[in-house]
C-alpha cells in the first residue's frame, strides 16, 4: 500500500487550487459588480404593480454580469489587427512573402517556407514578435525552434529585425543582423477558369 504522494501530484493540485481560487474570484468581482446595481433593480420593482418588470430586472441583473468582465481592447490587439494580412518584400534571403492570420505567420522565401504561431509580449519597445515554428519545408530540423524578432509599421510598411540565432531580439533596428522590409498587398488570385475559345 503506497500513501506518499509524490511532488509531481502535489504541484499539479497547487496549480490546479491556484486555477480554480482565480476562477472563483473573477466571478465573485462580477457578483459583486452587479449586486451593486441591484438598487436600480429594487427601485423599478417597487414602482412597478404585482412585479411586472421582474423579468426585465432580471435581465439588467444578468447583462451587468456578463458585462462586468469586459474591458477596452489592449494594444497587442490593436498591434495584432495591424498585422493581419498578405505581405511582400525583401528580406535576408532576398525576395519573400508573409502571411499573417490570427497568431499564426506563414513564411515564404523561393521555394523555403515555415509555419509560425507567434505572441506579442506586452510592454515592449519596439514591439516584439515571438514565433515558434511548426512545421516547415525541408529540412525540418528547425521545427520546436523559437525566432525572436521587433517590428514595426510605418506607412504601410512592415520591418521585422532579428539577430540570427540568437535566443533575444535585436534591442533596435540597426543592430539586427537580419531584417524584413515588406509591403502589406491582395494576394494574387489564380484564373480557374478555362481560356475562352473563339
Amino acid at each position: 500500500m503506497i500513501s506518499t504522494p509524490n511532488f509531481c501530484y502535489s504541484e499539479c493540485a497547487g496549480r490546479a487550487w491556484a486555477s480554480i481560487r482565480s476562477s472563483r474570484r473573477r466571478i465573485a468581482e462580477r457578483f459583486r459588480y452587479a449586486a451593486a446595481h441591484t438598487g436600480q433593480i429594487r427601485h423599478l420593482m417597487k414602482k412597478a404593480p404585482n412585479g411586472q418588470f421582474l423579468l426585465g430586472a432580471f435581465a439588467l441583473s444578468f447583462a451587468a454580469l456578463l458585462t462586468a468582465g469586459q474591458s477596452t481592447p489592449t494594444p497587442i490587439v490593436a498591434e495584432l489587427k495591424r498585422l493581419q494580412g498578405y505581405w511582400e518584400g525583401e528580406g535576408a534571403g532576398g525576395k519573400c512573402s508573409i502571411t499573417i492570420t490570427g497568431n499564426s505567420l506563414h513564411y515564404r522565401a523561393g521555394t523555403n517556407w515555415w509555419k509560425t504561431t507567434f505572441t506579442l509580449p506586452a510592454g515592449t519597445d519596439p514591439q516584439q514578435l515571438h514565433a515558434t515554428i511548426k512545421d516547415s519545408s525541408p529540412p525540418t530540423n528547425g521545427i520546436g525552434q523559437v525566432v525572436f524578432a521587433i517590428f514595426k509599421i510605418e506607412d504601410g510598411t512592415l520591418t521585422l529585425a532579428e539577430v540570427d540565432m540568437s535566443d533575444e531580439p535585436p534591442k533596435t533596428f540597426s543592430s539586427a543582423s537580419s531584417r524584413y522590409v515588406l509591403k502589406q498587398v491582395q494576394p494574387q488570385k489564380k484564373n480557374t477558369e478555362p481560356p475562352k475559345t473563339k
